[in-house]
Formats: C-alpha cells, sequence, structure tokens
C-alpha cells in the first residue's frame, strides 16, 4: 500500500518498509542527490533488471533536459495553389513533424462527450486559422507528409507513433448501458463492430477491426496497427473540414509552390509526458523518442 500524497509521514524508513512487505511485482528502488553526488535511499539498487515501462522516466527526463517543458512540436499547414475569393486552386498540405493537437485521450476518466467535445473544439482552432488565411473551399486534396521528420515509411514496433495524428491514432470504445461510443465520434482506420466477444472488447487477428460486446460496460483502447497513419490523418481532416462548411472537392491540381498558411498548436512536452508517465503511454513516449531525434539531428 503507497500512502496518499501528502502523507507527512511518508519518510524513507517507511517506503523501505512497504518495499519489503510488497506482495505484488518485483521492486529495485535507488534515489541519488545528483547535486551532492550521494545515494540517500537504495532498495536493491544494484540488482540487474528489465527496465521495462521505467524507460519511460529516461525518455521523459531527456526530453525535459533537452527540448524544455514548453517546446512543442509542429503541424505545418500549406497552400499548394492561389487562393481566390475563397477557393483554394490547389491541395491542403499538412507537414508533420510528430505533433499532437488534435486529442481528447486524457483524462482516461472524462465521458466520451467530454473527450468528443475537445477535439471538436481543437478542430475549430483550426477552421479559423484556415478563415484567417482566406481559405473556404478546397479544390484539390487533403494532402500529408511526415518524410522531413522520420525516413521511417511505417513503425514496425508502434505503428500508430507518426508524425502525424489524430486522437493519437487511437480510438477509444466506451460501452455505456449497452450503447458503443467511440472517441472519435466517426471512426476512420478503424472497424468498430457489435460482437458476442466473451471479453467485452477484442482486435480480430491482424486487422484494426474492433469487436465489442455491448452487453459488457466498460472502456478499453486500441492503436492503429495496420491502416496508414497518414491516410487516416488525411480522412480525419477532411471530415473535420467540411463539418464546419470547408468543401473539399479532390479534384487533381497541377504541382506548384507552396505557400504556408498555418501551424497547428501542439501539446507542450509537459502537457505530453505527465498522461504518459500516469498511464505508461508506450505511443506517447515512442513520439517523444522519435522527436528527440529528430530536434537534435534532424531526423
Amino acid at each position: 500500500q503507497i500512502p496518499q500524497k501528502g502523507n507527512t509521514a511518508y519518510t524513507l524508513d517507511t517506503m523501505h518498509k512497504h518495499l519489503q512487505e510488497a506482495e505484488e511485482g518485483t521492486w529495485y528502488v535507488r534515489i541519488s542527490d545528483l547535486v551532492e553526488n550521494r545515494d540517500i535511499f537504495d532498495f536493491r539498487g544494484d540488482t540487474p533488471a528489465i527496465p521495462a515501462s521505467n524507460q519511460k522516466l529516461v525518455t521523459a527526463v531527456a526530453a525535459l533536459m533537452t527540448l524544455g517543458p514548453a517546446h512543442r512540436a509542429r503541424t505545418e499547414v500549406y497552400a499548394t495553389g492561389p487562393i481566390e475569393d475563397g477557393t483554394l486552386h490547389g491541395d491542403l498540405l499538412f507537414r508533420g513533424f510528430g505533433g499532437v493537437h488534435f486529442t481528447g485521450r486524457y483524462p482516461r476518466s472524462a465521458t466520451p462527450k467530454e473527450k468528443n467535445d475537445r477535439l471538436r473544439l481543437q478542430a475549430q482552432r483550426m477552421i479559423r486559422a484556415l478563415h484567417d488565411a482566406g481559405i473556404r473551399r478546397v479544390d484539390g486534396k487533403i494532402t500529408t507528409d511526415t518524410t522531413r521528420w522520420s525516413d521511417m515509411v511505417s513503425n514496425e514496433h508502434y505503428p500508430c507513433a507518426h508524425g502525424l495524428s489524430f486522437n493519437e491514432n487511437t480510438v477509444d470504445v466506451h460501452v455505456v448501458d449497452s450503447s458503443i461510443r467511440s472517441v472519435p465520434m466517426a471512426v476512420s482506420g478503424f472497424l468498430v463492430e457489435p460482437s458476442g466477444n466473451a471479453s467485452g472488447q477484442a482486435r480480430r487477428g491482424k486487422s484494426d477491426m474492433i469487436l465489442v460486446n455491448s452487453s459488457v460496460d466498460g472502456y478499453d483502447y486500441w492503436r492503429l496497427e495496420h491502416n496508414q497513419p497518414s491516410d487516416v490523418y488525411a480522412h480525419h481532416i477532411r471530415r473535420q473540414l467540411q463539418l464546419h462548411g470547408i468543401m473539399v472537392m479532390g479534384q487533381e491540381q497541377p504541382a506548384v509552390a507552396e505557400t504556408a498558411v498555418g501551424r497547428l498548436k501542439s501539446l507542450s512536452i509537459e502537457e505530453l509526458i505527465i498522461p504518459m508517465g500516469v498511464y505508461s503511454d508506450n505511443c506517447r513516449a515512442e513520439m517523444l523518442y522519435l522527436t528527440l531525434g529528430f530536434e537534435g539531428f534532424d531526423r
């Protein structure tokens, strides 16, 4: 048992006692004062162990020390044609550098409505930026580019960790009173299907089909594993534009020079790492790791 935050009686001696009595897991702890270069607590600290999710601590500290808590990865938005009388005669290009802009994932305790409302407000900020650039209609397509952030065509370990993401390339599935509610509300890249699955929710084989037993109330989340994140992102962006009155016609357009029309505001390093640590979020850790590589070595 770990005492609640604010319990001043929780001393290092108390922690040592709790670690000795712990019935779940195997614990190895060392706390060091780096300023005075001395250990202030040690419990089996020299015992070799697989670090597992403790590696997220290293990634978080590296990001905070290298980039700083206020650093925000970016997504740049370009027009590939002239804008005349509210119409973009070209494509709308989203160039991703690992920024997390559209997400309703945390806190997990939020209701599906609260999470989707958060996504809607984030999308509205994008719409205002496009309106400010004079765009009310797009003759071309929604196109994407992440090649300047990473040269990986796909991430074999965490396919969801990508230069562009919508709800972090994840679908959150809630079952409430026998009703299936997803975040995002309109699912792209995934297929959520009612099923008699005894465990409540499960992925169907090697696919992004999620089988959900609506008779079992509960919550789970599913990462994109098989569909291309860039395609899923483009689909979500097109839907958001059309929901807010910007029609995307999808016509082929001649290639011309790019003109910057906006930049999307990402979550900061601080905003990313707190839920990453609390919920042991592998995708966020991988995104931070790749962002460190890009910011430090341009790839």
